[in-house]
């Protein structure tokens, strides 16, 4: 009977609506008062539409405990008279979304309210549109490594920017950049789109043949084999080039443990070296 009394006062302003509905435990009298929290809020709805400021009310609905933005969210989707003003300003919002830095805050902010399905793809659309135009204009590799890096995950902007970034890569170095990053940020290998793998695998393969000739000491070719697509002829290239810098039998049994399997010559020539040079330690 309390709860009951506590929400039949009359309720004139939006700080009352709130606190009415938030006490109320009576299904149809918080039903009652959310209609009467909606027609107290919708003015303020068409005035910032009014204002030309989208955004306010978008920001509006990420923070109801300040707004007094009223829950008219079912099942994450925007109901009633002030859900027809949101889904009618959609566009305008999107469009005043001007930055990645911005697309990725609501992205965020959004996805972890109820409302997140109406509102996700929308956003990622628009962000990735953003991030497509910072891919494009980026003509170092640090700008390309900052566009790939506020894009969305797997998004045509994400994968055209991961492409650009490892075909500007000149050396094995710069190159382990944005595979570390890959490596890193991806849930796994195989859910990178199919075309940032072949761009990043070929890559690899077209650079190490270029460089493991230039190698001339054994902690950098290591890191060279390491680097190297497992399977890959890159791989044994690397491996025989490792191999022809030892010169101590412990170098070449280090080698001998991590030949590649696939090639079981490469095993055989290993352990061919460490007892020729163990030979000639005693000789």
């Amino acid at each position: 009977m309390f709860e009951f009394l506590k929400c039949r006062g009359k309720v004139t302003t939006i700080e009352e609506a709130k606190k009415a509905y938030s006490n109320c435990e009576c299904r149809k009298r918080k039903e009652e008062i959310l209609s009467v929290w909606v027609n107290l809020y919708l003015p303020v709805v068409r005035k910032m539409i009014e204002n030309g400021d989208v955004k306010a009310l978008f920001d509006a609905i990420l923070s109801p405990s300040d707004s007094g933005f009223p829950p008219i969210h079912s099942y994450g989707t925007p109901e009633g008279p002030i859900g027809e003003q949101i889904r009618n300003n959609l566009d305008k919002f999107l469009s005043a979304i001007s930055t990645t830095d911005e697309a990725m805050f609501y992205h965020r902010k959004f996805c972890g309210t109820c409302c997140k399905n109406f509102y996700r793809d929308p956003i990622e659309k628009r962000w990735d549109q953003l991030s497509s135009v910072e891919v494009d204009v980026a003509n170092t590799r640090p700008d390309i490594a900052s566009a790939v890096k506020k894009a969305p995950y797997n998004s045509a902007s994400f994968v055209k920017g991961v492409i650009k970034w490892v075909n500007s890569c000149q050396t094995v170095e710069e190159l382990a950049e944005p595979s570390e990053y890959l490596r890193v940020n991806s849930p796994t290998y195989n859910s990178l789109a199919s075309a940032v793998r072949t761009a990043l695998y070929q890559r690899k393969i077209d650079m190490l043949f270029v460089e493991v000739p230039k190698v001339s000491d054994v902690k950098t070719i290591k890191m060279y084999y390491d680097f190297a697509p497992e399977g890959s002829a890159a791989k044994i290239f690397a491996f025989e080039r490792w191999l022809s810098l030892c010169s101590t039998p412990g170098e070449a049994n280090e080698a001998f443990a991590v030949a590649p399997k696939e090639a079981k010559i490469c095993q055989l020539n290993a352990y061919n070296k460490a007892k020729d040079l163990a030979a000639t330690l005693q000789s």
